[in-house]
């Protein structure tokens, strides 16, 4: 939270015209009641993370209402994709795929019927780029308004590669949300924003990389 605040502070003392800032959709609205959930819902951040994301898109709304700084704010669901390396703040298809080139078992935690809204890392670019050039202070969720869960996923990943993948299935993890998908309408409509890869597809592009890495 401090180091986003220099950044912002910093970007409005020296005349940047606009932050686009990259927050979350998945762990920004919590246990949601409506599914896909849309920008104008409750937000009851379940982690620190969603927590401290939802805190810096508060004092940018107070930097635009105070002193006049534009901002978009793009609340991302579950990217996945190319490049996106085990370790460090990867997502599960990356753990999942990785596994599945590397032969070694993952964890699953919990039943494996938790959904995400998974979106490909091309169509979030996309997102970012056509950002650059709306006039919309505010939050856009960018997702695909598809609900998955995590055996799908697996399942998908086999079908990409041909194999079975092992896992060694764990309790679920305290205060992990069990639902989440995300409506992109009000993306589509400032952006003309619609994501181009399903998952099925976007797995493949995935693994293809992976296997070139590895």
């Amino acid at each position: 939270v401090l180091g986003g605040l220099q950044v912002i502070k910093s970007a409005h003392e020296t005349g940047v015209k606009k932050i686009i800032f990259v927050s979350t959709g998945g762990a920004l609205y919590g246990e949601a009641e409506k599914i896909p959930t849309t920008e104008d819902a409750p937000t009851y951040p379940l982690s620190p993370y969603g927590i401290h994301k939802l805190t810096l898109e508060k004092y940018l709304h107070y930097y635009y209402k105070v002193y006049g700084q534009d901002y978009t704010v793009l609340r991302l669901a579950n990217v996945y994709g190319p490049r996106q390396f085990k370790g460090g703040e990867a997502g599960v298809v990356s753990i999942f795929v990785d596994s599945a080139v590397s032969g070694e078992p993952c964890v699953l935690n919990g039943d494996g019927r938790q959904t995400r809204d998974f979106v490909y890392v091309g169509d979030v670019v996309d997102a970012l780029i056509k950002t650059l050039t709306i006039k919309f202070c505010g939050e856009l969720n960018i997702s695909t308004a598809r609900e998955t869960n995590l055996l799908e996923v697996i399942a998908a990943i086999e079908k990409a590669s041909g194999g079975k993948l092992d896992y060694n299935q764990m309790p679920a993890k305290d205060g992990e949300q069990r639902r989440s998908c995300l409506s992109y309408q009000k993306a589509h409509q400032m952006l003309g924003f619609v994501p181009q890869i399903d998952l099925e597809e976007g797995i493949r592009l995935t693994l293809k990389w992976a296997k070139l890495r590895s």
